[in-house]
C-alpha cells in the first residue's frame, strides 16, 4: 500500500503548516514497515512557500519519498493513481489528524478485508458510525474488520482499491474544480456508494482541523499581495515557465 498526501501552502511558514501532525498522527496510528512509496502532491497556493524548504523539512521527517507539484487537489489525486503500482492507496489531505485509539486493525488486515467486501473506497470517520440526516449507514455482517456501507463518497482520509479507483472514479473527476468539489460531489452524484472503517457506533477515527484557517485570517494589503502573487503564478504557468510534476 502506497501513501499519498495532499497539501497546498496553507501558513505563512513552512513550521506552521499542518502537514507535520497529519504525518506524525499516521505513523502513530499505523507501521511505517506496511507502507511501500510515500508521494506528497502540493498545490503552493495561497502563501507560495519556498518548495525547497518543505522538502527539506519533509525528508527529515520520513527518509525516502517522492513531491510532486500540482494545480490542485483534484489534480494530485488523479495523478496519484496513475503513479502508483500499488494496489491500494492511502489518500489522506494535510489537515486531518487519525484517533490511535479508534483503529484497531493494521493496514494489511484493513487491505484484506476490503478485498473480501469488494470495497473500492474505505474511508475513515470524524463522528461515530451512526445513522444521520441524508447519511444512510449499513453495517455489513461477517465484515473484517468491521464496517459499514454508505450512500456517498467522502474526501476524509480513506484506502483506494487502485484499479477500481482508475477504472471507476478517475474518468469522472474534474480536475479543474476547487478543493475537494471535483472529486467528491461527483463521485458521490454518480455512484452514491462508499464504505466506512467500523461497525454501527464505532466511534470516531479521524479529526479535522481547517487548514484555511490561516489565510481566512489575513485582510488588507496582505491579502491583496497573495492575490497579486496567484495572479503572477498564473500567467507564468500560461507561459510555461512554472515547473509542475516531479520535484524530488
Amino acid at each position: 500500500m502506497d501513501l499519498n498526501v495532499f497539501m497546498n501552502h496553507s501558513a505563512p511558514a513552512v513550521d506552521a503548516l499542518p502537514i507535520w501532525a497529519t504525518l506524525d498522527s499516521f505513523f502513530k496510528a499505523f507501521d511505517r514497515r506496511e507502507i511501500g512509496t510515500i508521494r506528497i502532491y502540493s498545490h503552493s497556493q495561497p502563501f507560495f512557500l519556498d518548495n525547497r524548504e518543505i522538502i527539506k523539512r519533509l525528508g527529515d521527517v520520513l527518509g525516502d519519498f517522492e513531491f510532486r507539484r500540482t494545480r490542485g487537489l483534484a489534480d494530485g489525486y488523479v495523478r496519484s493513481v496513475a503513479d502508483s503500482s500499488a494496489a491500494f492507496l492511502f489518500q489522506v489531505e494535510h489537515d486531518w489528524s487519525f484517533v490511535r485509539e479508534g483503529i484497531s486493525h493494521n493496514l494489511r488486515q484493513i487491505e484484506a478485508g476490503m478485498r473480501a467486501q469488494h470495497a473500492v473506497h474505505l474511508r475513515f470517520n470524524a463522528h461515530p458510525n451512526v445513522v444521520l440526516p441524508n447519511y444512510g449507514l449499513v453495517f455489513i455482517e461477517g465484515s473484517d474488520p468491521p464496517m459499514c456501507r454508505t450512500d456517498g463518497f467522502s474526501n476524509n482520509p480513506h484506502i483506494l482499491d487502485r484499479e477500481a479507483a482508475a477504472r471507476l472514479y478517475v474518468p469522472f473527476i474534474d480536475t479543474r474544480a476547487m478543493l475537494s468539489y471535483g472529486i467528491e460531489d461527483i463521485l458521490t452524484d454518480r455512484y452514491h456508494e462508499g464504505w466506512v472503517y467500523g461497525g454501527l457506533g464505532h466511534p470516531p477515527t479521524i479529526a479535522h482541523r481547517d487548514g484555511a484557517l490561516a489565510y481566512k485570517e489575513v485582510h488588507g494589503m496582505a491579502r491583496n499581495r497573495l492575490r497579486a502573487l496567484r495572479y503572477a503564478n498564473d500567467v507564468l504557468t500560461r507561459w510555461g515557465m512554472v515547473r509542475y510534476g516531479r520535484l524530488h
